[in-house]
């Protein structure tokens, strides 16, 4: 045989984190839903007075911030990009979605920002996943090599907390009946120097 080596490697990995946080869930979902009652939509990200209010008084929240400060410091080493150096150096915007059967959001990813994930305090198997969309579909060629799947789907449960690179599209499919609600708190996350 003339071979005298055959190396194979996966290029351009992509890497998504799942984090279980211990927060009171219950807390923050029935909070959640009676902010959202506050608005006209099915999120507070459109409304940003009642979204910053929402916030500043979610329970939990201090904490919460702080579990997404130590999960993305995780996956930014992880990845080899820089760290935060404290706190005041990470920029965090979050809003709450509440899904009720048949609402869905098409696929979009999250420009202007570094990581985004969502926080399930309330989602169970009858909730609708989260889709990540692969960022090589369009590019499949005439050979018909199965290059992975199309899409990438996570089944959340209460207390996981999703992070990624905001440029990944993702998507939430239809909402079915669920047996209970399924609450998102989204959250863009970025160095807070580009946004003084």
């Amino acid at each position: 045989m003339s071979i005298l080596d055959i190396k194979e490697y996966d290029v351009f990995p992509i890497t998504v984190s799942r984090v279980v946080l211990d927060l009171d869930h219950g807390a923050i979902a029935s909070n959640a839903i009676e902010w959202i009652a506050k608005t006209d939509r099915y999120t507070t990200y459109h409304d940003k007075q009642v979204n910053d209010q929402w916030f500043n008084q979610m329970p939990d929240r201090d904490k919460f911030v702080r579990s997404v400060y130590d999960s993305t410091n995780h996956l930014l080493k992880s990845t080899k990009r820089r760290e935060f150096t404290n706190i005041d150096e990470m920029y965090l915007w979050a809003w709450v979605s509440k899904y009720d059967e048949h609402d869905q959001h098409g696929s979009h990813n999250h420009p202007r920002s570094l990581i985004s994930g969502t926080y399930y305090p309330s989602a169970d198997v009858t909730s609708a996943k989260l889709m990540f969309d692969n960022p090589w579909a369009s590019c499949l060629m005439h050979d018909s090599i199965d290059m992975g799947c199309i899409t990438h789907a996570i089944q959340p449960k209460t207390g996981d907390m999703m992070l990624w690179p905001s440029w990944l599209f993702h998507r939430v499919p239809l909402q079915g009946n669920s047996t209970v609600p399924r609450i998102a708190i989204s959250f863009n996350i970025d160095y807070s120097r580009y946004y003084k």
